[in-house]
């Protein structure tokens, strides 16, 4: 195990802990097919990155996601998951074994946050002029689900509504 998860905390209660799942991923999204023609053009949607969390120097952002958070990993429902995850970040890696505290870096709780596959699903369809169509459902889930149970940086909630509002 890393020197960076080694330490296990307990259970800390002073402040509510911080819940992932119940933030917004964003909408599910629906991609209609028509049966014949070419597929509608869909406005492209691209975002310009800006300092959401009003960092003023590359210094602060850098010693934001160095800062320690206790989460925990929920235990999964599937038995074949994976008992202990291992996360990375710039060539370093931790493993984390679900159902217990640890306290660890910003930036590898980022990486577990941003891990949303995306599942898709088609279902045939008919339009209004009776023509056989092919819709796509698009939905995001947290591949690791888990609760920050301490983060004590006033910036944590916006960092992370920002993090799970993106694909």
């Amino acid at each position: 195990m890393s020197r960076l998860a080694r330490k296990k905390v307990p259970n800390i209660s002073a402040r509510p802990a911080i819940e992932p799942m119940e933030a917004d991923m964003g909408p599910e999204e629906t991609v209609e097919l028509p049966s014949d023609g070419p597929v509608p053009a869909r406005p492209s949607r691209i975002e310009r990155q800006t300092d959401i969390l009003g960092f003023k120097t590359k210094e602060q952002e850098l010693a934001f996601n160095e800062e320690k958070l206790v989460i925990m990993i929920h235990q999964a429902t599937d038995q074949n998951a994976e008992k202990r995850v291992f996360v990375g970040n710039n060539g370093r890696g931790v493993w984390i074994e679900r159902g217990q505290n640890y306290r660890i870096a910003r930036k590898y709780v980022e990486q577990l946050l941003r891990a949303k596959p995306i599942g898709i699903q088609t279902v045939q369809a008919l339009d209004y002029d009776g023509h056989q169509t092919t819709n796509i459902l698009k939905t995001r889930a947290m591949l690791y689900p888990l609760s920050i149970i301490e983060d004590k940086s006033p910036r944590a909630h916006r960092w992370l509504t920002n993090i799970m509002a993106q694909p």
